[in-house]
């Protein structure tokens, strides 16, 4: 019996331990999207908001984290993500 609750005591602290650790990686995350739309924001005035969308896209963003970075909604990322497409073919 004793063995159980000790199984019992260990899955619940690695349930704890994921989800500290889900929460830091969202943090991390966050922090990310931050960094890049200052970046990216030094150079916004340079070019259009389909080479925004270009560039953005090659970090792996959602278009949701696209979109409010160029300041503009997820349905615009995602015509311009399909002209892009278009273009290339």
């Amino acid at each position: 019996m004793s063995i159980l609750i000790g199984l019992m005591r260990c899955v619940k602290n690695l349930k704890n331990k994921y989800m500290e650790d889900r929460e830091l990686l969202e943090q991390i995350s966050k922090k990310l999207s931050v960094l890049i739309a200052t970046v990216f924001a030094k150079d916004a005035g340079k070019m259009t908001n389909i080479e925004g969308v270009e560039m953005l896209g090659r970090f792996g963003l959602t278009n949701q984290d696209v979109a409010d970075i160029l300041g503009t909604t997820k349905p615009t990322v995602e015509v311009l993500k399909s002209r892009i497409k278009k273009n290339k073919k």
